[in-house]
C-alpha cells in the first residue's frame, strides 16, 4: 500500500488512485501521494516506465529515480555522484580534473594504494538486492596491481590490470609521452544481496607506488536498491 495516501471515505478499493476528485494525484505522482519502493509500484502495476517518481525515504517522500528495465526493473535509486562537488560522506573529497573523462574522486597525486568509502543510509526501503554503477579510473603505470569494489566488504568486482597496452592512450595521469603511461577506465555495474539499513561501498586498488607514478579514481557513481 501507498504509505503516503489516506483514502477518502468514497475511495475505489484499489491502490490505483489517491484522491477520486483529482484524477492527476496517482501513486508516484506527488510528494503528497508516494510508495514505498520502486518494486513495489512496479510489481502492483502503478508504474513500469523508468523515470522519476515519490518513495518514501524513512518517513520522508523523496522524489528518486526509478529503473524499471535493468534485471527485470523495480530498482530504487538511493545515492547518485557525478563528483562535479562530491557528497561528503566520502573518506576523501579531493578531486582530479581527469581530462575528457571529466571530474573524479581521487585520481593523480592523490590516491594510490588504498582505498575510497562512503557510508550510506538504504532508507528503511525494504530490499534484498543492492546494484552499483560506478567508473573505475586507472592511471598510468598499472603492471598487474588489482583494482576492486566492495560492498560491506564483499568484493563485487575485481580486476588485475595493466596499462601498458599500445591500444590505450594517455588522458589524464602522467603524461610521460612513453609506453607504460597509459590510462584505463573500467565501467562497473554489479548486482549483489543485500537487506541491511545501511550500505558501505568500497573503492580500492594494490598499488604499491606513490600517486604521482601510478593512481586511481572513481566517478558516477549509482547505488540501486531492490
Amino acid at each position: 500500500m501507498d504509505s503516503g495516501c489516506t483514502a477518502p471515505a468514497d475511495a475505489a478499493d484499489n491502490d490505483w488512485d489517491c484522491d477520486d476528485t483529482d484524477a492527476s494525484i496517482y501513486p508516484g505522482s506527488s510528494s503528497s501521494c508516494h510508495w514505498t519502493s520502486c518494486l513495489d509500484l512496479l510489481d502492483d502495476g502503478i508504474a513500469s516506465s523508468s523515470g522519476d517518481y515519490w518513495i518514501d525515504f524513512d518517513g520522508t517522500a523523496t522524489e528518486t529515480e526509478c529503473d524499471m528495465s535493468h534485471d527485470g526493473g523495480g530498482w530504487t535509486l538511493i545515492f547518485e555522484d557525478d563528483m562535479t562537488s562530491p557528497d561528503s560522506g566520502w573518506s576523501i573529497t579531493s578531486t582530479y580534473d581527469c581530462g575528457s573523462w571529466g571530474t573524479i574522486l581521487g585520481g593523480y597525486g592523490i590516491i594510490s594504494g588504498g582505498e575510497i568509502d562512503i557510508d550510506l543510509s538504504t532508507w528503511a526501503i525494504t530490499h534484498s538486492e543492492a546494484w552499483i554503477e560506478l567508473d573505475y579510473i586507472a592511471l598510468d603505470s598499472w603492471d598487474g596491481e588489482t583494482m576492486y569494489v566492495e560492498v560491506d566488504s564483499t568484493t563485487i568486482f575485481s580486476q588485475a590490470n595493466n596499462n601498458h597496452s599500445t591500444s590505450l592512450s594517455e588522458v589524464c595521469g602522467w603524461n610521460r609521452g612513453y609506453y607504460g603511461s597509459y590510462d584505463s577506465k573500467w565501467p562497473v555495474s554489479e548486482e549483489t544481496s543485500h537487506s541491511s539499513s545501511a550500505l558501505t561501498l568500497t573503492a580500492g586498488s594494490t598499488l604499491d607506488q606513490g600517486p604521482t607514478d601510478e593512481s586511481f579514481g572513481i566517478d558516477n557513481v549509482y547505488v540501486w536498491i531492490r
